[in-house]
């Protein structure tokens, strides 16, 4: 008989992203490899990015809906928690004990009821304090838990702690393993006239990288409240919009304004929107009017010369596409960019937001580093491109440990 199997969604809280969204299809093709008799989904956005699996039922997740997930529990065989970090702050500051007080309740609670876990493609770390190194080793050295890790950093967290070797499985993030849609980014180039071959430049703008931006309700009122390390969003907008400028003119680039399909989505295409609204180059800079599904941005910026991103996704997307790209971010998301271009042996390609205040106009970028960053990294192209091929076809390979663990455990649970 086959297993059955709950399948929950993103972190502690049922947060979804779309770099859970990049694999859901992944996760999805493993499972088909070995067919729940039922599987529930925490979140339906979950659930959208794994159509066609049979009896798949989608539970928002929700004080109200606790006893309807307790019951999904207490009826599988095997949880399974794709993506995301556990015992993590994406690295600045280290994570809190409470923090990791909640994700070992989370894990925990399920092995409670009896059930295997799988940690599916998790990041974790670093982790500091002693009693939350405690609390780490304790949860995850049980045996009913498995868990795969997308870097060596994440594994050495979790050695450190002392869980045992043979628990921590280094694999890479499931997203590398995700197809492009190339018929769907073929049509959107040719319906926005960007004809083929023609030089391109992917942006993928954020309203709220890292944390979110104070509201333009909130600056009016209350114009005194900042955030350190994070620019108003008009002004990023202003300062998108002199990079966008900046590219298609001193690099004869068109640009592609494009935003994931993410939970943030209908903010993101605002930010969009409002880049374009600054724009000066006219028609060399299009954005599409809705938000792109991971597979079509894949096949976006493989069709691309350069990427910049302000997510933690669209740098996933952009190094499994292999095209050299710049993160923008605050200090705690480009820590976990930067985890990333170690292993790819990459020279630095972060650039803080808050250095973006400086350039919002594009006679003002040029004096900026990340102006010279992207004359070096489009100088550097053919270089950069070849070392994040040969990283994103290894990765892609490595990524299907974590189908392989994942179809070990639901053989074993069924048996």
């Amino acid at each position: 008989m086959a297993p059955r199997l709950n399948v929950t969604i993103g972190t502690a809280f049922g947060g979804t992203g779309i770099a859970q969204e990049a694999f859901l299809p992944v996760l999805a093709d493993a499972l088909r490899k070995h067919p729940p008799g039922t599987l529930t989904v925490f979140g339906q956005r979950a659930a959208d990015g794994m159509p066609g699996m049979a009896n798949m039922t989608a539970i928002e997740p929700s004080m109200l809906n606790a006893p309807r997930m307790l019951m999904a529990l207490s009826r599988s065989a095997v949880f399974v928690w794709p993506g995301g970090e556990i015992f993590s702050r994406g690295g600045e500051p280290p994570s809190s004990t409470w923090g990791v007080l909640r994700d070992a309740a989370h894990i925990g609670s399920t092995m409670l009821l009896g059930r295997h876990v799988m940690l599916y493609g998790i990041e974790a770390g670093p982790i500091d304090a002693p009693v939350s190194r405690w609390i780490t080793r304790r949860c995850l050295s049980h045996r009913r838990l498995f868990l795969t890790v997308p870097d060596q950093q994440s594994a050495k967290a979790l050695l450190d702690c002392g869980v045992p070797a043979d628990k921590v499985i280094v694999a890479a993030d499931p997203a590398f393993a995700l197809a492009g849609d190339t018929a769907a980014a073929c049509e959107l180039l040719r319906s926005h006239g960007v004809a083929s071959g023609e030089p391109l430049a992917v942006i993928l703008p954020r309203f709220a990288p890292a944390g979110g931006f104070i509201s333009a309700t909130m600056r009016r009122v209350l114009p005194w409240i900042t955030t350190p390390g994070r620019i108003p969003a008009e002004s990023l907008a202003r300062s998108l919009a002199a990079i966008a400028d900046h590219i298609a003119s001193a690099h004869k680039m068109r640009v592609l304004l494009i935003c994931l399909n993410s939970a943030t989505a209908a903010r993101d295409l605002e930010m969009c929107r409002e880049v374009i609204s600054h724009c000066t180059a006219g028609k060399m800079i299009v954005c599409p009017h809705k938000p792109q599904p991971a597979g079509t941005a894949k096949a976006l910026l493989q069709s691309a010369q350069l990427a910049i991103s302000m997510s933690h996704s669209g740098m996933l997307l952009a190094s499994g596409a292999a095209v050299p790209f710049i993160q923008l971010g605050d200090k705690s998301a480009l820590a976990r960019c930067r985890r990333l271009l170690l292993d790819a042996g990459l020279p630095d390609l972060c650039v803080p937001v808050s250095q973006l205040a400086a350039a919002t106009t594009v006679s003002a970028l040029p004096t900026t580093p990340l102006a010279a960053m992207i004359d070096r990294v489009l100088g550097q192209r053919a270089e950069l491109h070849e070392k994040l091929k040969a990283f994103s076809d290894s990765r892609t390979i490595l990524s299907e440990v974590n189908n392989r663990i994942l179809g070990v455990l639901l053989e074993a649970s069924g048996a």
